[in-house]
């Protein structure tokens, strides 16, 4: 499932840069409101943010 697929994406990073990452999970529905009140987290993550997963691609 997705979760196991971002901890090992997580771990591969680890090993290989030797820098921990901390994922996050949200909803769509989650996500949206979050912009939509004008998070900074959430402007930041889509300034900086890494797309880890898309439909029918990995990264």
């Amino acid at each position: 499932v997705i979760e196991d697929m971002i901890a090992e994406i997580e771990v591969n990073h680890d090993i290989e840069y030797g820098l921990p990452l901390s994922t996050v999970l949200y909803s769509l529905f989650e996500y949206q409101k979050n912009m939509e009140l004008g998070s900074f987290f959430f402007e930041n993550v889509e300034k900086e943010g890494v797309i880890l997963y898309e439909k029918d691609k990995f990264h």
